[in-house]
C-alpha cells in the first residue's frame, strides 16, 4: 500500500549543528524502508519530502528538532517535534537519527494498515503532539565515555632554582553528560635541568613528574569547568660537581597534592585545556657536601602551576 502512495522519499532541511545529519537520517531510514528509495535529492513525482528545521529554546521549552512529513500534493502528513541533541555526542546524534526514522516507519505502518488516509496533521495542534507509542525516547542527558591522548606544558613558581616550565604527555578519560559528569587523568613530565652553584663547585637538579587527576565536569558556556584534585610524586635527579672532588649523583622523591580548577573547549575530536593548580609538596634541599653548598638546589613547600593542554579523543 505504501507503494501505491509514494514512489521515493526525499530528506532536505538541517538540523541545528547538522545533528543528525541527512546522510544519517537517510541511512537510518533505509534500513528501516528497505523497499522504499530515500535520498537527500530534489523530489521527483509522487514523492514524499520529509524536512528537518530546528526550533529555538523559549523560556517554556528547550531547543527542539521539527520533523514533518508532506505529500507530493503538499498536504501535511505528519508533525512531531523531538529534543534537540549536541553536535558534540555523535552517540546523541545517531539516536536521534533513528528515532526520526522510526517515527516515519510507524507512521507508514499505520497508514498501511488503516481503511481510510488519517486526517492531516493540521487538525492536531504541534504542543499535542506526541512521539509513536513505540519510538525509543531520547535521553535528555546521556552520559558517554571518551578517552584521550594529551600533551602540554605548564609553569610552576616558588622553587629556589626550579622555577621554570615542565612538558607532559599523558591520557584522559572522562565520562560526562550534557550537564554535568567526572573524569580522571595521568601524566608523566620532565622539565629542564635546574643549575645551582657556590664558590668551589655546582650541582644540577632534573624533576620527573607523574601526577594522578580526578575533577568533576561542568557545562559552562561554550566549554566545560573541571574543579579536580591532583596527586603527584616528583623524582628527584641530582648531579654534584664539587671542586676538587669526584662528581656525585643522587635521587629524591618529592609527593605533592594540588587543588586544581580547569576549562575545557572541544571541537569534534579534538580539545584544549588551560589549568591552574595550588600544590603542597615535600620539599628537598641539596645538603652534605659542604656548608656553602647546601641549598644550592631545592625544590618548594607550597607553589602555584599554570598550564595548557591539547589532544585529540580516540574514543
Amino acid at each position: 500500500m505504501l507503494l501505491a502512495q509514494a514512489t521515493a522519499i526525499a530528506v532536505s532541511g538541517a538540523a541545528s549543528g547538522n545533528c543528525p545529519s541527512l546522510p544519517a537520517v537517510v541511512k537510518a531510514m533505509a534500513v528501516r524502508l528497505p523497499g522504499m528509495p530515500v535520498s537527500t535529492e530534489a523530489p521527483r513525482a509522487g514523492a514524499w519530502r520529509l524536512s528537518l528545521q530546528p526550533r529555538p529554546s523559549t523560556s517554556a521549552s528547550s531547543p527542539a528538532l521539527e520533523v514533518s512529513l508532506v505529500d507530493d500534493d503538499g498536504r501535511l502528513l505528519l508533525r512531531r517535534a523531538l529534543p534537540a541533541a549536541s553536535p558534540a555526542r555523535p552517540g546523541d546524534c545517531a539516536a536521534l537519527a533513528e528515532t526520526v526514522a522510526l517515527i516515519v516507519d510507524r507512521y507508514v505502518a499505520d497508514v498501511a494498515g488503516a481503511a481510510e488516509p488519517p486526517p492531516p496533521a493540521e487538525e492536531v495542534p504541534l504542543a499535542a503532539a506526541s512521539p509513536p507509542p513505540l519510538a525509543p525516547p531520547l535521553p535528555p542527558d546521556l552520559p558517554t565515555t571518551d578517552a584521550a591522548f594529551v600533551g602540554g606544558g605548564a609553569w610552576r613558581s616558588n622553587g629556589d632554582a626550579l622555577e621554570g616550565f615542565e612538558t607532559m604527555v599523558g591520557v584522559d578519560l572522562q565520562r560526562a553528560a550534557r550537564e554535568r559528569g567526572a573524569g580522571a587523568w595521568l601524566t608523566v613530565g620532565i622539565t629542564p635541568t635546574a643549575e645551582g652553584r657556590w664558590p668551589t663547585g655546582k650541582a644540577t637538579l632534573r624533576r620527573l613528574p607523574v601526577r594522578l587527576g580526578t575533577y568533576l565536569s561542568l557545562a559552562a558556556g561554550p566549554g566545560r569547568l573541571e574543579p579536580g584534585l591532583n596527586l603527584g610524586i616528583d623524582t628527584l635527579l641530582i648531579h654534584v660537581q664539587p671542586g676538587g672532588g669526584a662528581a656525585s649523583y643522587l635521587s629524591n622523591v618529592s609527593p605533592n597534592v594540588e587543588a586544581a580548577m580547569a576549562y575545557r573547549l572541544r571541537g569534534g575530536i579534538y580539545f584544549a585545556r588551560a589549568a591552574a593548580a595550588v600544590g603542597l609538596a615535600v620539599p628537598y634541599r641539596l645538603t652534605g657536601v659542604s656548608d656553602e653548598s647546601d641549598g644550592a638546589v631545592s625544590t618548594p613547600r607550597t607553589y602555584i602551576r599554570m598550564g595548557l593542554e591539547t589532544g585529540f579523543y580516540f574514543h
